[in-house]
């Protein structure tokens, strides 16, 4: 008898969703502000930046002549433009802009979130530090609130890739380009206010007959006097109709502090359930009230639904078994690098849908928030990855080329506080996705030293424990589990490569996480390279007992992952990443990706669409 594990969603927690920040009303078009009479104003602040690469003593001081500088919007980065380059910059980069604040915006709550700025930010307003964040992948919130003024202001931002032992990832096969490269948003609220991603909404139960819905909010005082709160929060069907209100009765909240006000329903009868075929998405509509006041307005999309991981009969979603087909998918683009708009990201996920894929497995690091947003929206299952990444053939420190996991006893300590403070973001910035169905720990991180792989797989294990505290709804998967006795660490292993022959029934929940990694010259043959797949027991019809690559009735694991589908383009001139489709019975055919990164399918993505959809 085979060891069976499975990963069933805790019964308080089968709903999840999106955790957007919203104003009271519609979305505005980017760089639209709305009436000052709004509580919340969100506006997006992109536009009419200056940029300069490289250094630049005293361009954080207000008075600064930046006007010899780059004209640049959001998003930006070090190497725009940018297309299959065989080295990037590495150093520094300063940008500049202009903010104006009217008179009604005193005392108010100003702050700045950025989506994401590669990969050590400081941040200058008027000449004064507000914040600095360090890691490339995961978003940040800083209150300027103290330092700007009524009439016209300095935003100065100064950015650096430079590679760091302290900071994740320490290595991977990819352009770490610097700069700006996701959005930025202007937002002013009340004192009294959500938190950034303040919200995390569940189920404590769910069925398709019906469901109850829990949320926890953070509410922070940012005023100078204790104040009363309560909470009204109505659920919104897709129709826009009310299904459920819940309301808080008030409690005090001293000035400066934080507290987490929670809900729940009443049963929602016959719930709308989110899947790929029907990506469904309702609304929590949260309103805050200080002294009775309405000062808050917070929406949260989400979606219904429940997924069971199992180790002996696969993937489950809403009590249907389910193949996984789909593809790794790298966020930069030809001309753009990094610096991708959200409309490209819609694309890279449609494309992906028109192939006949229903996953995306982001490759290898968390990828901007609208990403999720789109997988929600447009209906792709997501496994969502920290930034724990290795590459083979590494060597001593000082590049992207080094240990996985630090050798140096200095830089130990750091390092694994920055993988924390990575997946902490990570989690708080998408928990709510209905999409998002793992959260992985790492790529290949057995690419470490030798002498510290006893480390590596106590820190895995002590990642699992910190994810399972963050989020018990999902869950924390070891991606690029093949090697290093670190497949067992979590509760799903992502198999890359021959991990498909290697573990062809682990005993766990699995799935074949990454497959094709083959370099050819070009031109020449489409040869698949490594022959993983047919290699693994079970591959043909009627061989073995793992007939895991059959569709219908015959499919006992969860299915294999592609890499990858838009790929990354370092160093990539003459070469290219073989691909293998992910489909039931789909034949063996390796070529030159899915998509290139001019976004152009090849024959492979048309196989796929005839495959797979």
């Amino acid at each position: 008898m085979n060891r069976l594990r499975k990963w069933l969603t805790p019964p308080a927690a089968a709903l999840l969703g999106m955790a957007t920040v919203m104003s009271v009303q519609a979305a505005s078009r980017p760089g639209e502000e709305r009436p000052a009479s709004i509580t919340r104003l969100r506006s997006n602040f992109n536009a009419d930046w200056r940029f300069q690469i490289g250094d630049a003593p005293g361009a954080k001081e207000a008075g600064y002549d930046d006007r010899a500088w780059q004209p640049v919007g959001l998003p930006h980065s070090f190497g725009i433009p940018y297309f299959q380059a065989s080295q990037f910059y590495t150093g520094y980069g300063w940008y500049r802009k202009r903010l104006t604040v009217p008179a009604a915006w005193r005392g108010r709550r100003i702050a700045l979130e950025f989506e994401g700025a590669f990969q050590d930010a400081e941040i200058f307003v008027n000449g004064i530090p507000v914040g600095r964040h360090r890691g490339g992948y995961t978003g940040f919130s800083v209150d300027i609130t103290s330092a700007v003024r009524t009439g016209e202001n300095s935003i100065a931002v100064r950015v650096n890739n430079l590679w760091d032992p302290t900071l994740a990832p320490r290595a991977g096969e990819h352009v770490f380009q610097g700069g700006i490269y996701r959005d930025v948003w202007l937002v002013t609220t009340d004192p009294v206010h959500v938190a950034w991603y303040g919200t995390r909404v569940t189920t404590p139960a769910l069925s398709e007959r019906s469901g109850t819905v829990a949320i926890d909010t953070e509410v922070r005082n940012d005023g100078g006097k204790a104040v009363t709160v309560s909470l009204r929060t109505d659920i919104h069907d897709p129709a826009g109709k009310i299904v459920a209100t819940m309301k808080e009765d008030g409690r005090r909240l001293e000035a400066g502090a934080l507290a987490t006000l929670s809900q729940s329903s009443g049963p929602i009868m016959a719930p709308a359930l989110w899947s790929p075929e029907t990506p469904i998405l309702y609304k929590a509509v949260t309103t805050v009230l200080a002294n009775g006041r309405p000062v808050d307005r917070y929406e949260t999309p989400f979606g219904f639904r429940w997924f069971e991981w199992t180790a002996d009969r696969g993937f489950f979603l809403n009590g249907k078994h389910r193949y996984l087909k789909g593809a790794n998918v790298h966020q930069d683009q030809a001309g753009w690098g990094d610096a991708v708009s959200n409309r490209a990201m819609e694309r890279d996920v449609q494309m992906m849908k028109d192939a006949g894929f229903d996953f995306i497995r982001g490759s290898h690091y968390p990828h901007d928030p609208h990403f999720a947003e789109a997988t929600d929206q447009i209906g792709m299952l997501f496994w969502s990855e920290a930034s724990f990444w290795g590459i083979g053939g590494f060597g001593p420190d000082g590049s992207w080329m080094s240990s996985a996991y630090p050798v140096d006893p200095r830089y130990k300590a750091g390092f694994e506080e920055s993988v924390k403070q990575q997946l902490r973001e990570m989690i708080r910035i998408s928990r709510n996705h209905p999409s998002v169905i793992a959260w992985s720990m790492s790529n290949e991180p057995f690419f470490s030293a030798g002498e510290v792989m006893p480390e590596v797989r106590y820190f895995l294990k002590d990642l699992v424990a910190l994810s399972h505290k963050l989020d018990p709804t999902r869950p924390a998967a070891i991606g690029g589990a093949q090697r290093g006795e670190i497949d067992k660490l979590g509760d799903v292993a992502g198999y890359n490569g021959d991990g498909a022959a290697l573990f062809p029934n682990p005993g766990i929940p699995n799935m074949v996480s990454e497959y094709g990694s083959t370099m050819l010259d070009r031109p020449g043959e489409f040869d698949p390279g490594w022959g993983d797949l047919p290699r693994t027991p079970g591959a043909a019809e009627g061989e073995g007992e793992y007939p895991w690559r059959l569709g219908g009735d015959r499919v006992k694991l969860s299915g294999p992952g592609l890499i990858t589908a838009p790929s990354w383009d370092a160093n990539s001139d003459p070469w290219g990443w073989s691909t293998m489709p992910a489909c039931p019975n789909a034949a063996i055919i390796g070529t030159v990706r899915l998509i290139a990164a001019s976004r152009r399918p090849n024959g492979l993505y048309k196989v796929s669409q005839r495959r797979c959809a």
